[in-house]
C-alpha cells in the first residue's frame, strides 16, 4: 500500500478510529519526508501503546524533543525510554544524571550504564551507598569481572546481599563468608534465595549435608518450594548417615515466612 489509492483508503480507515491503518499511513507519510503531516496523523488516532510509541518516534525525527520531554515529565513510560536514549545519545549526560535525580528509573537505568561503560566505579559506589538499587545492580558485576572480591566483600558486609551472591559466584571458596550473609538477612527475598541455593549445593557437594540441611531448612520455612525439595533430598542423605561434624544452626534469615 504505497499508491495513492492505497493511502486514500488507509486515511479513510483511520478517520474511522483504525489504529493499526493510521499507524501504517504514518509510516508512509513519514517516509516521504512528510513527517508533520504524519504527526498529525498519528494524534487523531484513538489512544494506545503503539500510537504513543509512533508518535515520540516521529516528534523526535521532527526535532520536538521538549514535547518528548514534557511527556518523559508527566510519566509516560515510552517517553522516559526514548528521551534517556537521546540524551545519551546526545553526549548530554548532565541531563540524564538530573532525570536520574529526579526519581526517572529508566534515566536512572541509563545513566548507570554509561558510568559502568566508563568505568566510573567510585560514583558507581556512592550511589549505590546512597541507597540506588539501579546503581547496585550494575555496580556488583562490575566488581566481579574486575576481580575486587575485597568490595564485593564490603558490600555484602553492608546488607547488599547481591554483592554477596557475586562473591560467591566469583570465589566459590568463600562459603563461610556466604553463610554469614544468609545468617545477617538481606531485603531482597528472591536475590537471597539464590544465594541459599548456590550455598546448599556447594555444601552438599562438600559432604557438608547437615549444614547444607540447616539452609535449606530455614529457606524452605520461608516458603521457597525449591528448597523444600532440598530438604526431602538432604534429609534422606543425613538419614543414611553422611560423614560430618556438628551442623552450624542458621537461625531466621531476616525471612518474610512466606514467599513474596
Amino acid at each position: 500500500m504505497d499508491d495513492l489509492r492505497d493511502q486514500d483508503e488507509l486515511r479513510a480507515r483511520a478517520r474511522a478510529g483504525d489504529r493499526s491503518a493510521g499507524c501504517r499511513l504514518a509510516e508512509l507519510l513519514a517516509g516521504q519526508g512528510r513527517v508533520e503531516e504524519a504527526i498529525a496523523v498519528v494524534r487523531a488516532l484513538p489512544s494506545g501503546a503503539a500510537v504513543r510509541n509512533l508518535l515520540i518516534r516521529l516528534l523526535l525525527r521532527a526535532g520536538h524533543i521538549e514535547e518528548v520531554r514534557a511527556m518523559a515529565y508527566a510519566g509516560d513510560i515510552n517517553a522516559r525510554s526514548w528521551l534517556a536514549e537521546l540524551l545519551a545519545a546526545q553526549g548530554r549526560i548532565d541531563d540524564l544524571r538530573t532525570r536520574a535525580e529526579a526519581g526517572d528509573s529508566t534515566a536512572g537505568g541509563r545513566y548507570a550504564d554509561w558510568l559502568v561503560e566508563h568505568g566510573a566505579i567510585d560514583e558507581l559506589r556512592a550511589r549505590t551507598d546512597a541507597g540506588d538499587v539501579i546503581s547496585s545492580v550494575r555496580l556488583v558485576p562490575l566488581l566481579a569481572r574486575r576481580g575486587r572480591i575485597d568490595d564485593l566483600r564490603e558490600l555484602a558486609a553492608a546488607g547488599n546481599t547481591y554483592a554477596g551472591l557475586m562473591a560467591l559466584f566469583t570465589e566459590l571458596d568463600q562459603v563461610e563468608a556466604a553463610l554469614d550473609i544468609v545468617r545477617a538477612g538481606g531485603n531482597d527475598w528472591h536475590i537471597r534465595g539464590r544465594l541459599c541455593d548456590r550455598i546448599v549445593e556447594l555444601l552438599a557437594a562438600r559432604g557438608r549435608a547437615r549444614d547444607a540441611l540447616a539452609v535449606a531448612e530455614t529457606r524452605a520455612a520461608e516458603g521457597d518450594e525449591d528448597a523444600a525439595g532440598w530438604v526431602v533430598r538432604l534429609r534422606a542423605l543425613t538419614g543414611s548417615g553422611a560423614p560430618q561434624g556438628p551442623a552450624r544452626p542458621v537461625p531466621g534469615a531476616g525471612g518474610h515466612g512466606t514467599s513474596p
